[in-house]
């Protein structure tokens, strides 16, 4: 599930005194075919020349099926064959958990994050000058 098709919303406003980011949380409604356990990963774009420990400082919130997660995010494993994934990034995955749907149909994954973005900012952003870009979730099924 893309975050550029999410619908994002504020959770807190930025706090500059407190130096608080802005926190935002993506919504997906989707269909689910199959229900079961699966497993939830991020996929995050992290420019080459960052480090991951500075770059997620506060753990990333998690939703479905009235379920919570939150969880502190690594750099578990390097995507190098994501197709849209372009110099100077490098396609991320974290493992965030496991959630099980008990039913398919109609559902929904919320994420909570500070890293997510203004869909509509005032100023037009060098797409290059994030350290870190949120992209994706990705559900892959374990169990039935």
């Amino acid at each position: 599930m893309d975050v550029p098709h999410a619908q994002i919303s504020i959770l807190r406003a930025a706090d500059e005194e407190q130096e608080l980011p802005a926190l935002r949380c993506a919504e997906w409604n989707f269909k689910l075919i199959a229900p079961g356990t699966y497993e939830l990963m991020l996929v995050s774009f992290k420019r080459y020349d960052k480090e991951w420990a500075d770059l997620y400082t506060e753990p990333l919130l998690l939703e479905a099926a009235g379920q919570s997660i939150v969880k502190n995010l690594v750099e578990d494993a390097v995507d190098e064959h994501s197709p849209s994934c372009q110099h100077p990034y490098t396609a991320v995955l974290s493992r965030i958990g496991y959630v099980t749907w008990e039913q398919a149909g109609m559902q929904t994954l919320v994420i909570g994050s500070s890293k997510l973005k203004d869909p509509s900012p005032r100023f037009t952003e060098i797409w290059h000058a994030d350290p870190v870009k949120l992209r994706a979730i990705r559900l892959v099924r374990v169990a039935d």
